[in-house]
């Protein structure tokens, strides 16, 4: 089913990607007939992201802008959750954050854990773990913020390259024992 203008810029401005009147301009410009193209013409201006653009055409637009931070982009999915590339709008730098998945949010113990591992995990700085420095719940979405870190994950590199040499592969197994038994001895 086709996106309206008017749904698309009603749900851009529930976002909180733009305020009601940057939108006024979109409608004076005439973008677009439908909300789907006006989308594709903001992407190619740079203004949305192609995933911002598909979170509001499909209408799952409110975990957008949680807090100071702008979700640019999905980068990962787990069982808790899922991450995102985003930005601090006021400081210009960039962040992951992971937002806590609905179905845990229902489960006491994983809503309960949430925080306390945030809090847990700030205080510390674990060797090859990245380290949350913010947390929140805004519209019914818990997230935790970290530091952004480029790259690919290995499950992404062994789909792309195939299998690591023994030797990377000792090397990336090392690290993680590392962190995990770092967090482990913090009670994380």
């Amino acid at each position: 089913m086709a996106v309206t203008v008017d749904a698309f810029i009603d749900s851009l401005i529930a976002s909180g990607l733009m305020t009601p009147e940057q939108t006024a301009v979109l409608r004076e410009q005439h973008l677009a007939d439908d909300g789907e193209s006006m989308a594709s013409e903001l992407v190619a201006q740079g203004t949305l992201t192609k995933y911002q653009a598909h979170a509001i055409c499909t209408g799952r637009a409110k975990h957008l802008v949680l807090g100071d931070y702008t979700v640019l982009d999905q980068i990962g999915e787990g069982g808790m959750g899922q991450v995102f590339k985003s930005l601090h709008t006021r400081l210009d730098r960039l962040a992951a954050i992971k937002v806590l998945a609905g179905h845990a949010l229902h489960d006491r113990t994983s809503n309960n854990r949430f925080p306390q591992v945030v809090r847990i995990a700030a205080h510390i700085a674990p060797p090859n773990m990245v380290i949350p420095y913010d947390a929140g719940a805004q519209n019914g979405i818990h997230y935790m913020v970290m530091d952004y870190v480029d790259g690919q994950d290995v499950a992404t590199v062994l789909s792309e390259h195939g299998p690591l040499s023994v030797s990377l592969s000792i090397d990336v197994i090392v690290q993680a024992a590392r962190g995990l038994e770092y967090a482990h001895s913090r009670g994380i």
